[in-house]
């Protein structure tokens, strides 16, 4: 994509950055490093952003996979640090475009940061700073509120900030300018990094950072890389918002506001843990205060000669449905790059669940058990449900043939027909986690059993 400088000018016809022939040697070579650890999952190689790597990089310096993988992190690491932001190539010139419309100017200053903060919080991350370990955790200590196991929440922004960011997002709904579904998930919302604000989101991440330090010894041993965004939920649009787990290491929630009611936060326990869908605690937004808790991470391994799919992610939450109002909420999905390449990413087991899963943690379009649980699906999400033709079973499956020697040949949760059929969509709980008395259909296995 193309390159984007901290004033949001768009460098789209710079002679540093020559077309790059989608069918060379060079291009294959570049293309293959989405799959390297080294590079954050987030980040999405188009060809503007190739033809960048491709021309500071030899080709010799891509032929090995471990050179590849290196020198392509290395380079999207060093954009920041030369004042420029890689950004999602199909909406890298709504910055430019939006900026002399802004709102609130000073939110697209990272300075202005620190103003944003709540004193208390302000305070505590200065006292971490300045103190030795045990001072700074119990400094810290003081500050937070354990929710229940492993979630944690404390006041984070100021109400004056959370009023200029919810004014922002409305004034850039009210452009009219392009915007990017904030996840998968979520169909109405902002994708902050897209409209100029990646750089102070980068400096609210360096302010929390220390607390997710000491929360989370090893996920937020340090946070390098987010993927921030508003979420909208209204009477007239999106209600409320599915089980699942976030694609990040450490997530970040804060509330922004406005008024409403209903729309708490249901949340579950970790998935690939007997408790994965045995409801712990219910959290009420409050308008400035932050809630951290861990994210997900997983992998893929061969059993039984056949591949699967091992979940290791950590939290599963969802919203309740919002009742009256509107509520926005700032959602920081933090990277830790060092992390993800650990033999601790890796390492986790996914073990039977202890009992049937409370109704409240069951997810329309993840579990197999959905309608034994919840009975008829939500209007709207009998789709989940659906069987899905040999044919197009076995298209699919042709899809995810590998295409270069480093590219893995599974895609998504399916695994390649006809080791594991594609039947159906959900897969949760997998065969060998299935709690007494299961009666959920196949999913994307052979069987129930």
């Amino acid at each position: 994509s193309p390159i984007t400088s901290s004033t949001g000018a768009r460098h789209a016809r710079s002679p540093l950055l020559p077309q790059l022939n989608p069918s060379s040697e060079k291009a294959r070579l570049v293309g293959s490093s989405t799959h390297c650890t080294d590079v954050p999952s987030t980040t999405r190689l188009t060809w503007r952003k190739m033809a960048m790597i491709s021309h500071f990089l030899p080709s010799t310096a891509l032929m090995r996979p471990s050179g590849r993988c290196s020198a392509v992190a290395a380079l999207l690491a060093l954009a920041p640090q030369h004042g420029v932001a890689i950004v999602h190539g199909r909406y890298s010139h709504v910055a430019a475009q939006y900026a002399p419309n802004r709102k609130h100017p000073e939110l697209f200053q990272p300075p202005s940061v620190r103003k944003w903060l709540h004193p208390d919080f302000l305070k505590c991350v200065d006292d971490m700073v300045s103190s030795s370990p045990d001072d700074a955790t119990q400094s810290l200590m003081n500050l937070v509120r354990q929710e229940t196991h492993e979630v944690y929440s404390f006041p984070l922004l100021t109400d004056s900030a959370c009023k200029q960011l919810v004014e922002e997002v409305t004034n850039f709904q009210a452009s009219g300018l392009e915007a990017r579904r904030p996840n998968s998930m979520n169909n109405y919302g902002l994708v902050l990094n897209d409209v100029g604000m990646r750089e102070s989101l980068s400096a609210l991440q360096s302010y929390v950072w220390p607390v997710a330090r000491v929360l989370f010894p090893t996920e937020g041993a340090q946070l390098d890389d987010h993927h921030s965004f508003v979420v909208s939920y209204r009477e007239d649009q999106d209600l409320g918002l599915d089980m699942h787990t976030d694609d990040s290491d450490v997530t970040l929630n804060v509330c922004l506001g406005e008024k409403f009611s209903g729309a708490g936060l249901t949340i579950c326990g970790d998935v690939g843990s007997p408790q994965h869908r045995i409801k712990s605690h219910t959290y009420e937004h409050v308008v400035g205060r932050g809630l951290l808790h861990l994210g997900r991470h997983g992998q893929r391994r061969r059993q039984r000669q056949q591949l699967v799919d091992d979940y290791s992610y950590r939290r599963r939450h969802g919203s309740d449905d919002l009742t009256e109002g509107r509520r926005l909420n700032l959602v920081m999905w933090n990277y830790n790059r060092g992390y993800r390449q650990s033999e601790a990413y890796f390492r986790r087991s996914y073990r039977a669940e202890s009992r049937p899963p409370d109704a409240e943690c069951v997810s329309y379009t993840h579990d197999r058990d959905y309608e034994q649980i919840r009975g008829a699906y939500p209007r709207g999400q009998e789709h989940n449900a659906a069987k899905v033709s040999a044919r197009a079973c076995a298209r699919l499956a042709a899809s995810l043939v590998c295409r270069t020697p480093t590219a893995p040949c599974v895609a998504l949760r399916v695994v390649p027909y006809p080791r594991v059929s594609c039947t159906w969509q959900a897969w949760c709980p997998p065969p060998l986690a299935r709690y007494p008395g299961f009666e959920g259909v196949p999913g994307r296995y052979r069987s129930v059993d």
